[in-house]
This record gives structure tokens, sequence and C-alpha cells, in this order.
């Protein structure tokens, strides 16, 4: 019953609505990265030495946007949000073909910077904008969205990939 409230009223809210349609795309395309970039950065990269130069990049990124997002008060918090998340689609991209490491590491580091400073002007907008009495199950449905997804993008990579090639799937 609370589930179902929660959803209802996530799926109520038009700006929640769209935010949800562009985080599964940004999620499913992230589990996608992380499967197949391993196995590009072996056979096309320096294998582990580049993955692990281009995950680490991406935490210094995450920890950036961090901080932007202490600092960045936009007056249009959802239009920052979603600017953020669009650019889920750079890490991917970025394998297709594969560009030098140094440049898929920045790419990384640029998507876990939107997604730091997206996701807390994202959850700053629901804690002001949803009712109190309904925000911990909205929230709560937001979470499962993305959450649910990752294991899907990254279960439906390999598949996809043995069946419609690689960069198609990156793309």
């Amino acid at each position: 019953v609370e589930f179902t409230e929660g959803a209802r009223a996530a799926w109520s809210i038009g700006w929640l609505r769209a935010g949800l349609a562009l985080t599964a795309v940004a999620i499913l395309g992230m589990g996608a990265f992380l499967v197949l970039g391993p196995v590009i950065s072996r056979s096309e990269l320096d294998g582990a030495t580049s993955w692990g130069l281009i995950l680490a990049a991406g935490a210094i990124g995450g920890l950036t946007g961090g901080i932007i997002a202490l600092r960045l008060r936009p007056q249009r918090p959802l239009v920052g949000t979603f600017a953020a998340w669009s650019l889920s689609a750079l890490p991917a991209i970025a394998l297709v073909p594969p560009l030098p490491t140094v440049l898929i590491a920045v790419a990384y580091g640029i998507y876990q910077a939107g997604i730091a400073f997206g996701n807390n002007l994202f959850e700053t907008t629901l804690q002001r904008e949803v009712p109190r009495d309904l925000l911990s199950r909205v929230d709560s449905f937001t979470w499962l969205v993305a959450l649910s997804l990752l294991p899907a993008g990254q279960a439906l990579a390999g598949p996809l990939s043995d069946a419609a090639g690689t960069d198609t799937v990156l793309v």
C-alpha cells in the first residue's frame, strides 16, 4: 500500500516523471558502461591500469560535483539537475571507438560530477516540493527506480553486446 502510494504520488508530478525517465536512461547506460568498459579497456587500452584511472577520475569528479553543489544554488534547480544528468552519455560515447584513457577518465569524471551535482539539486527539490507526508515514500520510489535499473543494465549489456555489437549498445 505504501509503495503504491509513493509510486502514484511520484508519477503524478510532471517534473518528477521527467526525472525518473532521465534516470532510467542514464542508469541503464551506466550499467552498460560498467560492464563493457573493462572489456574495452583490456582489449584496446592498457587493461586494469586504464580502467583504474578511469574509475579514480570518476571518484574525483563525484567529489568535485558535491563540492560545487554546496556552493552553487541555481535559481531553477531542476534545469540544473537535468542539464547535469544529461552528461551521462559522455562516458559511454568516449568508448566508441575508445578515446585515449585520459579522455575517457575526463568524461567519466564529468559524468560523476554531474550526477553528484544533479542528485543534490534533485533531492533538495524533492524535499521542498513533495508534501511531507509523502516525501519518504516518493523518495524511496525514486531510489528504487535508480537502484533496480543498474543491475538490469549490467545484466543486459553482455547479451546485447553479443547480439548487436559493443558500439551499438554503448551508443
